[in-house]
């Protein structure tokens, strides 16, 4: 039996298993959450809060159609990555599949009705730390997100602190 190299395993499972989580979360808040609704989590600090972006990250004003064929476009270059990774290359592969898997998110989300599901709402406007944060950055709050926003950052920051060395195919073998 042939044996299924581990980086196609990480895109092979986890990719829609991830893809499945982020779908799966966007559709309950949908459905069960009116738009603006706010549900406290950890009190002050994390709430669920239905809000829909019809703007590519951070809410740029994109038009649809640039956005769109964008996602494709990084789509096709992750594939190409991990094609090009090394077979063996498990911690590269886990980040590129954690990019697939939020990229591939959020484009089905936005290619359903033009925007995309955002719901986890970060805060420390309660806190201690509130007038730091408002004055370096303007705000306590952090801008709304999705468990396909998580896969990216993630995956982004993995591949950030990851050596470039294994994202390398190995030298080929000297003849001997």
């Amino acid at each position: 039996m042939p044996r299924i190299a581990p980086k196609l395993l990480w895109l092979g499972l986890l990719t829609p298993t991830l893809f499945g989580f982020d779908f799966a979360s966007k559709r309950a808040v949908v459905q069960q959450l009116g738009p603006r609704d706010v549900v406290p989590v950890l009190d002050g600090w994390l709430a669920f809060v239905h809000a829909e972006n019809p703007g590519a990250m951070f809410s740029m004003p994109l038009p649809l159609p640039l956005i769109a064929v964008a996602g494709v476009v990084v789509l096709w270059v992750l594939l190409r990555m991990m094609r090009a990774l090394p077979d063996a290359a498990r911690l590269p592969a886990l980040a590129l599949a954690l990019l697939a898997s939020g990229a591939a998110g959020n484009l089905a989300d936005r290619l359903g009705d033009g925007t995309v599901t955002d719901f986890i709402q970060v805060s420390a406007a309660g806190s201690a730390a509130a007038p730091w944060l408002v004055d370096r950055f303007g705000t306590a709050t952090w801008p709304i997100f999705n468990l396909a926003d998580i896969w990216l950052v993630v995956g982004v920051a993995m591949l950030a602190v990851m050596p470039r060395s294994w994202m390398e195919r190995a030298p080929a073998a000297a003849p001997a």
